[in-house]
């Protein structure tokens, strides 16, 4: 179903106690998840790309017969790591989702209030951008990035 999706990114997620995902799959019900956009905003294309995905899937079950082409060839993640503030302050990224990473490579900073001290935020290994916080305001702790495993 991921694969008739047709998201550019499709991640392999381990089940999560308690979440409709692992009681649907304990059910024998198989199920995707997509999740696209940012929080607490509403992205018109995110929602566009999951509507017709919904259909693409739709006519992979054989339930409608839309003529909808598939756009990509989808990247399959089985590994991913969220990369975490290691303080507070204002973060600044230098990369963007879907971008192409490698290990080393300089991902964004975080400044004090200030911008005269900066910790420099590096990539530990080769992968793909998946997603980041787009909340300049970080607490040490906070996810930041989330890397696609190649």
């Amino acid at each position: 179903m991921a694969m008739a999706f047709n998201a550019p990114m499709i991640l392999n997620a381990k089940l999560r106690d308690k979440s409709l995902r692992k009681e649907a799959t304990l059910k024998g019900k198989p199920i995707i998840v997509y999740e696209a956009g940012e929080s607490m905003r509403m992205n018109e294309h995110a929602i566009e790309e999951g509507i017709i995905g919904t259909m693409r899937v739709m006519n992979y079950l054989g339930m409608t017969n839309h003529s909808i082409e598939k756009k990509i060839d989808s990247i399959i993640f089985q590994n991913t790591q969220w990369l975490r503030a290691n303080r507070s302050g204002i973060f600044r990224s230098h990369v963007k989702p879907g971008d192409k990473i490698h290990r080393n490579q300089l991902l964004g900073v975080i400044t004090d209030p200030f911008g005269e001290l900066e910790l420099k935020v590096k990539s530990p290994k080769s992968g793909y951008i998946v997603g980041l916080s787009y909340s300049p305001v970080v607490s040490q702790g906070d996810a930041l990035i989330h890397i696609g495993l190649v």
